[in-house]
Parts: structure tokens; sequence; C-alpha cells
């Protein structure tokens, strides 16, 4: 047991000098000036397909006045596309 011990207080000290060195990233991979936005941000022809495709389920639902089961329906499916 006492020939484990020494060996186990080696492993943890390395495992935490190890640990106090924070990963870098070679600079010559990231160009500094490029704008990454583009990668957090959906593409606006999606956006403008879905604006139209939320005013026209909109509009839809507004000719179907008088229809309660077919303007419930269309009410649900408004919901889950445009709500989110």
């Amino acid at each position: 047991m006492y020939r484990i011990m020494p060996i186990g207080l080696i492993c943890l000290a390395s495992q935490f000098a190890w640990a106090d060195e924070t990963p870098t990233m070679p600079t010559d991979m990231l160009d500094q000036d490029k704008d990454y936005s583009y990668l957090t941000k959906l593409p606006p022809k999606a956006d403008d397909a879905k604006q139209n495709r939320c005013a026209e389920l909109a509009h839809r639902m507004q000719e179907l006045k008088g229809r309660p089961q077919q303007r419930y329906a269309l009410s649900q499916q408004y919901e889950a596309e445009c709500q989110r």
C-alpha cells in the first residue's frame, strides 16, 4: 500500500498541473478580420419564406370564418409553424 500511495499522488499532481494549462488555438488558423456571425444566423431567404407562409396561413384563417373545424385545424398548423 505504501508503494501505491506515492504513485497515486504523482498522478494526481500531474492531473492538476495539466488542467491548469489553457488550450490555445493556433492563430494562423483563425482569420481575425473575418466576420463569423453567419454561423449563428439563419439564412435570410428561409426567414422570408417563413414570414410569407405565416402570412398566407393567417389570411386563410380569416377566410375560413363560419367553418370552425377547418379554421381550428389551420390555427393548429399556424401555431406549430409560426409561433416557435
